[in-house]
């Protein structure tokens, strides 16, 4: 930075606080310099500001102004992002039919009850962002997923429970991909041996189309409007519904 100072008794009141160089480098940053106005005159009173004018010809309510303008843009731009980005979402709910959390519980049949296994049973408002994978979330998970969870949980007759939604975790993670967790096309369910038991008979009597895949046998078919494709784990059901 070229040196501003002039030789005259206002430098020598600043050589008796400051150290020069440390001063010049700090007036290389427009932010350190405001700090160390707003400093000096804490400290020293008014007349410090009125030193720093005479001494350095700095427009010191000009430098206060470009701060608070690059503050203002910087804030636009993020509120504008942020817009964006819940219009995007908004979109993207309305074309695939997709809900929030809350209208996700609201339709949910009172038989069927969310956990997680960081949180326990979990009740709208959601605690844990999607992006926690041991947090399960029914954000942004398909209207047609629950209704047909719905219609499952009264075929089988007996109360569910669902471990597993949009949070991330799964395979294909918190990304759209057609038929994933992520884009809210699939929800796990844990069993115990009742739930088991009247699943696998339920999934019997749908004589299903049956293939393996590495993680379990897989069962395809129709009922009541909806498509289930149904993989057994090792102790859940990993149900996609279409």
């Amino acid at each position: 930075m070229k040196t501003l100072y002039k030789t005259n008794h206002n430098e020598e009141k600043f050589r008796g606080i400051f150290n020069l160089e440390e001063f010049e480098d700090a007036m290389d940053n427009v932010d350190v310099s405001e700090s160390f106005m707003s400093l000096g005159a804490t400290f020293f009173g008014e007349d410090f500001l009125n030193i720093f004018k005479e001494t350095l010809g700095v427009d010191i309510d000009g430098v206060k102004s470009a701060n608070n303008a690059v503050e203002e843009e910087v804030d636009d731009k993020d509120d504008k992002n942020d817009n964006q980005n819940n219009q995007n979402l908004d979109l993207d709910y309305i074309k695939n039919d997709k809900l929030h959390a809350q209208e996700a519980y609201n339709l949910l049949n009172r038989s069927i009850i969310v956990r997680s296994s960081k949180y326990g049973i979990v009740r709208p408002p959601e605690v844990a962002p999607r992006q926690d994978p041991k947090g399960t979330s029914l954000e942004g998970i398909r209207q047609k997923t629950i209704l047909g969870i719905n219609e499952l949980q009264k075929k089988l007759n007996i109360p569910l429970v669902i471990t597993g939604g949009t949070e991330a975790g799964h395979a294909g993670g918190l990304s759209n991909q057609p038929g994933t967790h992520g884009d809210g096309s699939k929800v796990d369910i844990s069993f115990d041996n009742e739930v088991e038991k009247e699943m696998d008979q339920y999934i019997t009597s749908k004589k299903p189309v049956v293939s393996d895949t590495k993680i379990g046998k897989k069962y395809k078919f129709e009922d009541g409007g909806y498509t289930y494709t149904i993989i057994k784990e090792k102790d859940h059901y990993d149900i996609k519904i279409s």
